[in-house]
């Protein structure tokens, strides 16, 4: 039954912002790491940021890295909180005062295992096939079903995931195939599964951005660096 009130929400930002500065002071006198925090979904943890890992740490010294598993809506808020530093999110999620900077278009493809054959071509391949996919009711399933009802297909969902990277591995038993992004590949490829380009499914492409606050930029002055490298690296 307590909740602060709006002048308190916005002292446990300032206060939060001054003790950040303050560690990032601390941890740079004695020569300790800096914490970074980067907030994105499971899939562009594994096939975007963890690929370029090695880049990232060479570049920005002297930091310890914590990535979070968080839905888009999650990085956003916490984002304008300053709770955490700098997240990877579709472009149209983020407003004012987020700053962002562009990464490029996240596109999806249909990922075939080899011995899953079928007779299907284009985008009847999408209902000749077994697919795993997200579960829920996400922003992904409903743009994949206004897909099927567009090009009245029936989709033979079989395996439902929590995560693209679930469904990739559910892909990666040769059992079904799976749309996923073409990031995926990076993966994938390796296992021998195809990726086909399915033009129906242009629609769910996305501009992906690196987005952060710039009123915490301007207190923790060691992410200027770190923000640098992140949209030329990512």
């Amino acid at each position: 039954g307590i909740v602060l009130t709006a002048a308190g929400e916005r002292l446990n930002v300032l206060a939060r912002e001054c003790f950040a500065s303050l560690l990032d002071f601390k941890s740079g006198c004695k020569g300790l790491p800096v914490e970074i925090v980067i907030g994105a979904g499971e899939s562009v943890i594994d096939w975007v940021l963890m690929p370029r890992l090695a880049e990232v740490r060479k570049k920005v010294p002297n930091v310890r890295l914590k990535f979070l598993n968080l839905a888009t809506s999650d990085v956003v808020r916490r984002l304008g909180d300053g709770v955490i530093d700098f997240g990877v999110v579709r472009k149209d999620a983020v407003a004012r005062p987020l700053r962002w900077v562009s990464l490029g278009v996240m596109g999806y493809s249909l990922f075939v295992p080899e011995g899953l054959e079928s007779s299907g071509t284009g985008a009847k391949l999408l209902e000749a096939l077994p697919l795993a996919t997200l579960e829920g009711e996400g922003s992904f399933r409903k743009e994949l079903a206004a897909i099927a009802r567009k090009n009245r297909l029936r989709l033979r969902i079989e395996i439902e995931c929590a995560s693209f990277p679930l469904v990739a591995r559910a892909v990666a038993t040769g059992s079904v195939a799976g749309i996923l992004p073409s990031v995926a590949a990076v993966d994938l490829g390796r296992l021998g599964v195809r990726e086909m380009r399915v033009g129906v499914l242009d629609s769910l492409r996305r501009e992906m951005c690196l987005a952060w606050n710039p009123r915490v930029l301007k207190i923790r002055t060691v992410l200027e660096r770190a923000c640098q490298v992140f949209s030329q690296a990512f």
